[in-house]
Parts: C-alpha cells; structure tokens; sequence
C-alpha cells in the first residue's frame, strides 16, 4: 500500500509539473538504417527512455538535436542503455547515408538513425525543425515536447527514469504482460512465471479506488486471461498483481 500511495504522489508531482502530462506516444514499429527493427512501446516497457529528434540534415538544424544529444550520452555510465536517442528525418526523404554522413560530422555516429515516414512528428502536434520529444513508462508518456528548443530536457529525462524505475518495481517478479494498452474493451493479462498459491489482481484508478478485483488459483507458466474494461472511463489505471506479501504495479490506459 505504502508503495502505491507513493506512485500516486509523484504521478501527480509529475502531472503538476508537467505541461504535457496527459499526453501519450504514438506507436510505431520501424526499420534503422542499420534495418534493426523497433518496436516503440516494446522498448518503453521493457524500461528504456527513448529521446526522439526529427532533423533535416543542415547546418542550423545542428544546435538543439546536438544538445539533446549530449545529454543522453551523460547518462551512459550512470543508466548503461537506459536512455536511447532516435534521430528520425523529418520527412524520410533524405536517405540514410545522408543523414549518417550529416550525424557523423557533428559526433552523432552512435545515434540509432531512421529515415522512415512510420516515425511521424505530426503525431506530437505541429511539426518543428528540429522537433524533440522524451517517452518513458510503462504508460508510454510524453515527457517533453518542443519545437527548435532543448531547454528542460535534462530535468524531462531524469522524471522518464524515475517514472519508470517505480512502475517496474518488481517487475520481474510474476513477468506479468498487458495487452493491447492502451485497450477499449478487453485486457488481456498474462503471467509467465509459475505459481502454485492464489493471485489477486486490482484495477485502480489514478485516486487510489479499487474498481475491479479477481483471484485465480494454482496458475501454470503462461497463463493469460482477460478482464472486460469496456465500462470504464478513458484515463490511466493500475492494476496490482499480489500473493502474500509480494506487489507488482503495472499501468495501462483505457482510450476509446
């Protein structure tokens, strides 16, 4: 309980502090020039905070993405492969060995580079040159999002790793996967660790409220069932799995 209370301060602390807080990433699933595959909402739930800079290749368009940039490498001792950036082409028509040549010459080479119209600025609002954004958290949030400015992006990415080092307290613990989130009707829950005593699970809302509950018994490695949220309110919830003493908090978001 004390862990939860917890959540729901610095949920709000960030809510309060925070001009875009209800705001959410769009998912993509994209190629790099490298053609790895990435998939956005795998990558922010297995706890990775991912920086975003759309660039067309030019002189001006250096300063901000640059300074974005540095500040993620300032966290590769402290949060090995925490904090990821993307550097996208604004529109995906410039190729990849443009854009690299352009990311070499200002010691950006070891950025992961897109030029692929999936990765969509527009989804942020109006587009910018450069365009900036921080995602974090299981709920897949909007940190910070700016046109042409790097200003508050160091604060933006310290809250992206708090936020996500308390939703995955224990997270190893039942390996629980929600899916799809966000989610209209069904929520499908599945476990992949093995238990032999009963698992009770709560839905609640961002005030504290139970608003659903369910308990199983003598589950089995993978085990998934689902939970009807279709009467529910648009907005974020938790849903806390336990036996005995032991808590797993997750966040979905129900958007219809």
């Amino acid at each position: 309980m004390k862990l939860f209370k917890l959540l729901i301060v610095i949920y709000f602390f960030f809510s309060s502090n925070n001009s875009i807080s209800q705001t959410y990433a769009t998912d993509f699933t994209a190629n790099d020039c490298n053609g790895t595959t990435h998939n956005l909402f795998s990558e922010l739930d297995s706890g990775k905070v991912i920086v975003i800079a759309w660039v067309m290749p030019c002189l001006t368009c250096i300063t901000d993405p640059l300074a974005a940039f540095a500040e993620v490498q300032s966290y590769s001792t402290s949060h090995p492969d925490k904090v990821r950036f993307y550097m996208v082409d604004d529109y995906a028509n410039t190729s990849c060995s443009t854009l690299s040549s352009w990311a070499v010459n200002y010691g950006m080479d070891n950025c992961t580079k897109f030029s692929d119209p999936t990765i969509s600025m527009s989804d942020y609002g109006v587009d910018g040159m450069p365009k900036i954004v921080v995602l974090g958290g299981p709920d897949h949030k909007i940190f910070f999002n700016e046109n042409s400015s790097h200003q508050g992006i160091d604060i933006a990415i310290s809250q992206a790793i708090s936020s996500t080092d308390i939703f995955n307290l224990n997270h190893s613990v039942f390996n629980t996967k929600l899916y799809p989130n966000p989610v209209k009707n069904n929520l499908t829950i599945e476990l992949k660790n093995s238990f032999s005593t009963e698992i009770n699970f709560q839905i609640i809302n961002i005030i504290g409220e139970t608003i659903m509950s369910k308990k199983i018994n003598s589950l089995f490695p993978v085990n998934a069932f689902q939970i009807n949220v279709s009467e529910l309110i648009n907005g974020v919830y938790f849903i806390k799995t336990s036996s005995n003493s032991i808590e797993e908090i997750k966040t979905f978001i129900i958007s219809k």
